[in-house]
């Protein structure tokens, strides 16, 4: 199956250098007549399997609510995926999320932002000064990190701790985001099922079944304790606790712009 999407510009190589990424939105005024011309949104939480990545909002954007969260407003989180065209908003405190077509807007525009200095990497793993000086100095700092199954993000560091030299752990901040933005023949037949259901001139049209209307779906943790020692520690939602150490493929920490 050919994928429907368009190349909006996404770099994935940010995630592996720990950089981020804004999105740039022009609104179909025509459609929309209430609407701002365009907006623009920091996306921090990259995320990628193969060659799948997405950008998303941390949980603090306009609230979310429908029956599925007992109508009760949570914060949510925007994500965006050029691969697959799609825009999921998700409310991972409420465990509900729905997803809509990119094309619903007139243009979308990925703006890469370039990390800061270089910290700490595993692939150099003794030199940990420069990284225990940031700590010290009270630098914001990123991470960049390949888990043990090779998906692959690029977070906010939330808390520094400094026991040793050698012993330094790295806490991102704490989000998740629906599972199966990861799942790429599930991304498939949801962004193939849109383009045959969108209305006329790219609006949002019927969505995906019950994924058009807010519903309860699973939520991956992008919460991680991050150790020098090669151990990564994955937020466990539903034992709401850090889940068993497992060996990560390669970390990289770099000074926040």
């Amino acid at each position: 199956m050919s994928d429907p999407a368009p190349n909006l510009g996404l770099d994935s190589s940010l995630i592996d250098r720990g950089g981020w990424t804004r999105i740039v939105l022009n609104i179909r005024r025509h459609e929309f007549p209430q609407q701002p011309e365009f907006e623009s949104l920091p996306l921090p939480v990259l995320v990628a399997t193969d060659d799948n990545p997405w950008a998303f909002t941390r949980s603090g954007h306009a609230p979310l609510w429908s029956k599925a969260t007992g109508e009760q407003p949570f914060p949510c989180i925007y994500g965006y995926s050029d691969r697959f065209g799609l825009v999921v908003n998700a409310t991972p405190l409420a465990g509900v999320a729905r997803a809509y077509q990119l094309a619903a807007y007139q243009s979308a525009r990925f703006v890469g932002e370039e990390p800061g200095r270089p910290l700490w990497s595993s692939a150099r793993p003794a030199d940990t000064e420069p990284l225990r000086a940031a700590v010290q100095e009270g630098c914001g700092m990123r991470v960049a990190v390949t888990d043990a199954d090779g998906a692959r993000f690029a977070l906010n560091v939330h808390l520094a701790e400094v026991y040793s030299p050698s012993d330094i752990a790295l806490y991102t901040e704490f989000d998740a985001i629906p599972a199966f933005a990861l799942h790429k023949p599930f991304l498939q037949n949801l962004a193939a099922t849109l383009a045959r259901t969108a209305a006329p001139r790219g609006g949002r049209g019927q969505s995906f079944g019950a994924l058009g209307q807010p519903q309860r779906v699973e939520f991956t943790s992008v919460y991680f304790r991050l150790r020098l020692n090669g151990q990564a520690e994955q937020w466990d939602i539903a034992a709401r606790n850090f889940g068993q150490p497992r060996p990560y493929r390669y970390l990289a920490v770099v000074a926040a712009n």
